[in-house]
C-alpha cells in the first residue's frame, strides 16, 4: 500500500529539511541538494517488503531502496517513466523498474531480445518474438 507520495517537487532552502527527514534512505538523503526537482514514493506491499524510491527529475538519476539497505541506482527515464539500473541482475540481466519500484519483466525481456524494444509497450515485444520466430504471446 502506498504510503508516501511527492511528485515532482523541487527542493527549496524552505522545504529541504522536510524532505530529508521523509526520506528513510540515508544514502538517498544525502545526494538531495537545494534546486532538485524530485519525486518520492514510499511503499509497503502485502508481503511487508518496504521498497523507498527517489527521483531527481533534473538529473535523470533515481535511486530505490528495498528493506532499508543500500540504495540501487540507476537511469530515470521521463518519457517512459521506468528506471533502468545501472547493476545487472544476479543472471547478468538489465533490469527496468516503473516508479513505484516494481519490476517490469517485459522491459528485461525486450532488452535481452533487442534493444531498439526497449520502452515499447507489450505489443512492440510481441512483434519481436514473432520476427525472431518465437511464436505468439498470449494476454
Amino acid at each position: 500500500m502506498l504510503q508516501t507520495a511527492i511528485v515532482c517537487a523541487p527542493v527549496t532552502a524552505g522545504n529541504w529539511d522536510d524532505f530529508v527527514h521523509t526520506i528513510k534512505a540515508r544514502d538517498q538523503r544525502r545526494e538531495i541538494k537545494i534546486g532538485d526537482v524530485i519525486s518520492h514514493f514510499y511503499d509497503e506491499d502485502f508481503d511487508n517488503e518496504e521498497i523507498e524510491v527517489l527521483i531527481w527529475h533534473n538529473h535523470g538519476r533515481a535511486a530505490v531502496c528495498f528493506y532499508d539497505g543500500d540504495s540501487e541506482w540507476g537511469k530515470w527515464n521521463e518519457d517512459e517513466q521506468v528506471i533502468y539500473l545501472d547493476e545487472p541482475d544476479l543472471w547478468g540481466r538489465h533490469v527496468c523498474l516503473d516508479r513505484y519500484g516494481h519490476h517490469l519483466a517485459h522491459a528485461t525481456f525486450a532488452r535481452l531480445l533487442e534493444p531498439e524494444a526497449v520502452g515499447r509497450p507489450v505489443a512492440g515485444l510481441a512483434e519481436a518474438f514473432r520476427r525472431r520466430g518465437a511464436g505468439r504471446i498470449s494476454g
